[in-house]
């Protein structure tokens, strides 16, 4: 009797039913329109963190801003991407000093980045929230 009593408790309303089915129908949409670049992501190169990327992946068009980690705090170590665009199965990301060439990878994205004229490994990484 008591068993029956707590499942008549926990049960949900046909109204919180209908609310709850609308919040997971709402969350699955979101999730269907962002991209696999959409979010945070830190980029790190031999070792250190370079810059932390804060991306929008919608629709195939991917756009975001930048920060550079190795200056906290100069005026010029942030700023929104200059350009991005796709080719076949690699992502590039102008921003700042960097150009960022990303190709999906297992653990993320591998990556390679230009400063200076100068090319390395750069793979690219989920920020913590």
């Amino acid at each position: 009797m008591i068993a029956l009593a707590l499942a008549l408790l926990v049960q949900p309303t046909p109204e919180e039913a209908a609310y709850d089915a609308r919040l997971k129908a709402s969350a699955g949409a979101v999730r269907a329109y962002q991209g696999p670049l959409d979010g945070g992501w830190v980029v790190s190169a031999d070792g250190a963190d370079l810059y932390v990327l804060r991306l929008t992946d919608r629709d195939g068009v991917v756009d975001g801003a930048w920060r550079a980690l190795r200056r906290p705090g100069a005026l010029d170590a942030s700023g929104f991407l200059l350009g991005a665009g796709r080719e076949g199965d690699v992502v590039t990301l102008r921003f700042g000093p960097a150009t960022l060439a990303l190709r999906h990878a297992p653990a993320g994205w591998s990556g390679e980045i230009s400063e200076g004229g100068a090319a390395r490994a750069a793979p690219a990484r989920r920020a913590e929230p």
